[in-house]
């Protein structure tokens, strides 16, 4: 008698938007080689917990996850941790774990699965391998409830499918669910910078471009597919075709040019790529062709910047940002740290004065913490914890708008 055996898979997701595409990819390896979902975590043969760990917050978080995770999966459950956190604080990881682990630039552990025919790299050298998760359901919108089975984040309040945003550009041209949603391209991978605080970049690897081509055919997939916001995602966007001699200017041209109803939005570009490109995004600003900007210039005083290796003029971001504020349409987005080693309270002012002068739709704030084997942990002195919640509340009393649920978890684990 021939008993077939089941091997089933339940992914926890808690990784950022940039790891989606790492996560379809898992996935598609994972039905290719005739695993399910699992219902339930505890049914699951294999689980994985895909965690994010850019400063000690989120790192303290993902180690209650990792004990609360593994406690209730069932004990021959083969369990692996991805995401970030095994490269950039892989002693913390280790106190509490000893399995094999995959990151975003190594995930050749997945091959040691059992009845694992096709390798996980034959998966993810296909471009926008996250296509052909719907292809096993014939794209029929019915099958979405069987796809979301076993991948579930918690990032927020109850649980939702992180690959839901990966699902629904299929469900058909001219859905309803189309018109309010983004369609999300990842046009590149990895990071060459290395400001001195960051620890991510040890875990993402190099600069890794999708080509030109494949990156306006995915634009003019999503827009035939009814999508008016294009998102388009990247460790470095600004940096995007470096590695295969374009540059994100020339993509912004092409898409001027493309004559359809849509708009992009350009997630987590440096400062200096927002000068350096300038001209191109104004131009698809005043076109109405861009709706949100996401630049994170982490500090606005000029020895800090220094000291953090990221090299512009914040006085021209300052300058360009404003130019941009008569466009009503486009939504920009700050990101800051707050307590830069030896950071002054006058350093702290110069960041609080352009955020009051810029007046941008969102802040996201982070205190700073040392991460592992980052130029900023060597450098003193550190600033103490009643400081940066002051300065914190200065930006509450200014009323500049943020995101506050992360801010106020960060300063509970400093």
């Amino acid at each position: 008698m021939h008993i077939n055996l089941k091997r089933l898979f339940y992914i926890v997701d808690l990784s950022c938007k940039r790891r989606e595409e790492d996560v379809s990819n898992i996935i598609s390896f994972l039905l290719e080689n005739n695993w399910s979902y699992a219902k339930k975590l505890k049914d699951a043969d294999f689980v994985l917990l895909n965690t994010c760990a850019f400063n000690k917050s989120k790192v303290e978080f993902m180690k209650e996850k990792i004990v609360r995770i593994k406690n209730k999966a069932k004990k021959e459950a083969i369990f692996m941790v991805g995401g970030c956190l095994p490269k950039t604080d892989y002693n913390s990881l280790y106190n509490l774990f000893k399995g094999k682990t995959i990151n975003p630039s190594d995930f050749s552990a997945l091959n040691d699965l059992p009845g694992i025919e096709t390798k996980i790299e034959d998966i993810s050298k296909n471009e926008y391998r996250e296509n052909l998760i719907p292809a096993y359901f014939n794209h029929k919108p019915a099958d979405i409830s069987i796809i979301k089975r076993g991948i579930y984040s918690l990032k927020n309040k109850g649980l939702f499918a992180t690959i839901k945003s990966a699902i629904t550009p299929h469900i058909g041209k001219g859905n309803n669910a189309t018109k309010n949603k983004e369609f999300k391209i990842f046009i590149a991978k990895g990071c060459n910078r290395k400001c001195s605080y960051c620890a991510i970049h040890f875990a993402v690897g190099s600069l890794n471009s999708k080509p030109l081509s494949s990156v306006l055919n995915r634009i003019n997939e999503g827009i035939d597919l009814g999508y008016k916001k294009i998102g388009l995602f990247g460790d470095s966007i600004g940096d995007y075709g470096l590695d295969i001699n374009i540059d994100l200017g020339k993509l912004l041209d092409k898409i001027s040019s493309i004559d359809k109803d849509f708009s992009i939005a350009l997630y987590d570009l440096h400062p200096s790529s927002f000068l350096m490109y300038f001209n191109q995004i104004e131009r698809l600003c005043k076109s109405g062709k861009i709706y949100l900007l996401y630049i994170p210039i982490q500090s606005a005083n000029k020895r800090i910047l220094k000291l953090m290796e990221r090299y512009y003029d914040i006085d021209q971001v300052r300058s360009n940002v404003l130019k941009l504020k008569k466009y009503k349409k486009l939504y920009i987005i700050n990101g800051i740290i707050i307590g830069f080693p030896s950071e002054t309270e006058k350093e702290f002012e110069d960041t609080l004065t352009f955020l009051n002068e810029t007046k941008n739709n969102m802040s996201l704030i982070h205190f700073y913490s040392d991460m592992p084997n980052t130029k900023s942990s060597n450098m003193e002195p550190k600033v103490d914890k009643i400081s940066m919640g002051a300065r914190y509340a200065k930006i509450k009393n200014s009323n500049i708008p943020h995101y506050k649920q992360c801010i106020e978890k960060e300063l509970k684990t400093l």
